[in-house]
């Protein structure tokens, strides 16, 4: 039994939970009309606003028909709030982060997201989200995905921000360049988006794990899942390593993918660049996951050491013809000496740049506003059986001859 407070007590302590967990007591009262299912109309907002401002001022009391709502919205008892916060009863079933992420019930995960509390932390310091990876509530992350809770944002962004990205698993916002894409919830505009939300490698990756198992080819193209934001950075000329951005996890399950989710992360794709530039590309892991394919003889291999000469031949073929329109902008008289042509060589070679590592180049026409910016794929032959070996040897006979490649071997000659 507990004692009922007055109306005044009861509206001072009624503030005191709408404030420790909302932005502003209309932000409460939004969230009380789409937990009764009721039109958030400025006029049904501000009737609400004017009724919870009576009873935060002790002149009206609370109605019985609200003693639930507010019960479920502020996750404390009825009891704890007719008492003014003396009687701290237990809540009894309520549901909370980790209950909902359990759970495989479209209307429950509505009613909990109709109180704007999905990105909050709980007593654990963990989200909705997070608790539905750990879980592998895969349903539940469509939900959130397909409602426009958690999304991927544009590479426009990313392009402005020189990443600051968003995706679902919304690790998909990079800043820092560190990690992939971050997720981004609605509550981020808001500044409510806990950080271990919006810049976790480990929770991007973990989504991605889920999709692959699922074989949501869909989702993994929200999640821009074969990407990764030095890619972008890339393209703008910074020097980057993105050795170890895929856990080993994704290439695990990579491993017993479907058809279609091996398409996905084996062919090119493009992306385009803060200048406009469109780049082919192929996954920064595709090497690695080459060799695990050529190891256990999947049947998938022959096809990614296709894809991979056709990439390599690629760059060489764009290099080739960069280095000769660049050539084509000097005046003949630098051909004229050995000297002349080694200035052209120097000045040309400033402009292109190959990754400490060697899994990426760039370079820049700096006159014709056009570049190449792409990764290289080795293969490893030795790990190879003997049908593909010849393959995995083109590609690397491929990849060494862009690494080496000079401008001046095309314009040796007499002018």
């Amino acid at each position: 039994m507990f004692e009922l407070a007055n109306s005044t007590e009861i509206g001072g302590y009624l503030k005191h939970l709408i404030l420790r967990k909302y932005e502003s007591e209309r932000q409460f009262c939004r969230a009380c009309l789409r937990m009764q299912e009721r039109e958030e109309t400025e006029i049904e907002v501000q009737k609400m606003a004017n009724r919870i401002s009576q009873m935060i001022q002790g002149n009206k009391d609370i109605q019985l028909m609200d003693i639930p709502v507010f019960s479920s919205l502020l996750g404390v008892s009825p009891e704890e709030i007719l008492s003014g916060g003396k009687n701290h009863a237990p809540v009894g079933f309520r549901l909370t982060n980790a209950s909902v992420a359990r759970s495989k019930k479209p209307d429950v995960w509505k009613s909990y997201l109709s109180m704007e509390t999905e990105y909050d932390v709980d007593e654990y310091g963990k989200t909705l989200v997070e608790y539905a990876v750990e879980y592998k509530n895969y349903e539940l992350i469509r939900y959130l995905v397909e409602n426009g809770e958690i999304w991927v944002q544009g590479a426009s962004r990313i392009e402005q921000q020189a990443l600051g990205l968003g995706a679902v698993f919304s690790k998909m916002a990079m800043q820092p360049a560190t990690s992939g894409y971050y997720t981004v919830p609605k509550k981020m505009e808001r500044g409510y988006a806990p950080s271990q939300l919006t810049f976790s490698a480990e929770l991007r990756n973990q989504a991605i794990v889920l999709a692959i198992e699922t074989g949501d080819v869909g989702m993994l193209k929200q999640m821009r899942a074969r990407e990764i934001p030095e890619q972008y950075l890339a393209c703008s000329g910074w020097d980057l390593d993105w050795n170890g951005e895929y856990a080993p996890e994704i290439l695990d399950a990579l491993m017993e993918a479907d058809e279609a989710v091996l398409a996905y992360f084996t062919e090119e794709f493009t992306i385009k660049d803060r200048f406009g530039n469109e780049e082919r590309w192929l996954t920064p892991f595709f090497d690695e996951l080459l060799t695990r394919m050529a190891q256990t003889n999947h049947a998938i291999a022959k096809q990614m050491l296709h894809t991979a000469i056709k990439h390599n031949q690629y760059a060489d073929d764009k290099l080739q013809n960069l280095f000769s329109s660049v050539l084509d902008s000097y005046h003949e008289s630098y051909f004229k000496s050995e000297h002349g042509r080694n200035i052209v060589c120097e000045d040309i070679m400033r402009n292109r740049y190959l990754s400490e590592d060697g899994s990426w180049i760039l370079f820049v026409d700096v006159q014709a506003k056009e570049r190449l910016t792409t990764n290289l794929i080795r293969a490893d032959a030795d790990k190879c059986g003997t049908e593909l070996r010849h393959m995995a040897m083109e590609v690397n006979e491929i990849y060494h001859r862009i690494c080496r490649r000079q401008p001046f071997v095309r314009w040796k000659r007499e002018v």
